[in-house]
């Protein structure tokens, strides 16, 4: 079954974050609505079983001691449930268990902002100025890019698109044929998710 968080997922640790500056549209990580109850619906496909179907996530709760936040994820599919956790010490996002396949969140650096500063040279963060997701159009996208850096002579590339106010409105890893075999028992394979719609209490 395909973890959501949204964050998350791989064997592999990335930290992506943006240069501040004033001059720029900054997103900050209380600009996203990830409070206990909130919850969110996308559709997914899976290019590796040629499935589509339906994702509900809910954060279920959050706990916060000191400087660090703990939120469990609760992904609700036709196959049944599952869970996830997320940790977020001080203004970094990180995957409690770093699993394979689902990686909405793995390491991200608030805030965000056109640039990068990421430990890979190849993350990176953009401004999209409009993006339509299902019959939607959303301003002002942060985009998080990262290509794996393990083997560059088979890219495993994660997009996640951040909008203020409401969370996470798509996530989209795409791979060569090569690294889908070479990872294909740990899901490492194309799979994208739109969001349908949101509740924030």
């Amino acid at each position: 079954m395909k973890r959501f968080i949204p964050t998350c997922l791989l064997l592999i640790t990335f930290i992506a974050g943006c240069k501040k500056s004033n001059n720029q549209p900054t997103l900050n990580f209380s600009d996203l609505p990830f409070k206990q109850g909130n919850s969110w619906t996308y559709s997914r496909y899976d290019e590796s079983v040629n499935v589509r179907d339906t994702v509900i996530v809910t954060i279920s709760s959050v706990s916060i001691r000191n400087d660090t936040s703990t939120y469990l994820w609760v992904q609700n599919t036709s196959n049944g449930n599952d869970t996830a956790i997320q940790i977020l010490y001080k203004d970094t996002l990180w995957d409690k268990h770093n699993y394979a396949p689902f990686p909405i969140l793995e390491e991200i650096i608030f805030p965000l902002t056109a640039g990068s500063t990421s430990y890979y040279t190849s993350d990176s963060c953009a401004i999209l100025n409009k993006l339509q997701i299902n019959n939607i159009v959303y301003n002002n996208i942060y985009q998080v890019n990262f290509i794996s850096p393990i083997y560059t002579d088979f890219p495993l590339i994660r997009n996640i698109y951040f909008v203020k106010g409401i969370g996470i409105v798509r996530y989209n890893q795409n791979t060569s044929y090569a690294t889908t075999i070479m990872y294909g028992n740990l899901g490492m394979t194309n799979y994208q998710w739109d969001l349908l719609s949101y509740h924030l209490n």
